[in-house]
């Protein structure tokens, strides 16, 4: 069973973990990695710092977050971020001091629990899980910013409480 929070409640807690649709594949620091161009990938679900996230609110800006990785206190962003590189097809690393905010769009404005996606605030590209498969590669897959495709289930986050902690879903 899914219990499901709305973007206030994930806002407010102190970490968050980031699963994909399958909710076995996490948004992962690689190997908890605290240095600047870390990959930040899907990794089997297995509770660590790597998959400890929370959402910083950004001043007078409605919905705009950073996205902190607790055990290391680096941002989310992409690899060219800090040189204005095109996103497009980016992946996924953390850099201490980074700006890159997210805005984290409701995709059903009348349901406060969901879902939601992550589209980065500079350039509307959409945080993008792609497909894990153990049979063909490891067990780990990369995350990238995409082209912003409403009907892309790739792209979009459900928030739901899972024991004591907070995690952040994609569906």
């Amino acid at each position: 069973m899914v219990n499901v929070l709305s973007l206030a409640a994930a806002a407010s807690t102190t970490s968050i973990a980031i699963l994909d649709h399958t909710q076995t594949y996490a948004v992962d620091l690689t190997n908890t990695q605290c240095i600047d161009y870390a990959p930040v990938e899907q990794f089997m679900f297995h509770r660590t710092g790597a998959e400890a996230w929370k959402l910083n609110a950004v001043a007078n800006a409605a919905n705009q977050f950073q996205v902190e990785n607790i055990a290391c206190s680096n941002i989310l962003t992409y690899a060219g971020s800090v040189t204005g590189t095109i996103p497009t097809r980016s992946q996924t690393v953390v850099i201490a001091g980074s700006n890159t905010t997210w805005n984290i769009a409701s995709v059903n404005a009348t349901n406060p629990t969901g879902p939601y996606r992550f589209i980065e605030s500079v350039s509307g590209k959409a945080l993008t899980a792609w497909a894990n498969d153990p049979d063909q590669d490891s067990n780990s897959s990369p995350f990238t910013l995409e082209n912003n495709r409403p009907a892309d289930e790739r792209q979009v986050f459900w928030f739901t409480k899972c024991g004591l902690s907070l995690f952040l879903i994609f569906f």
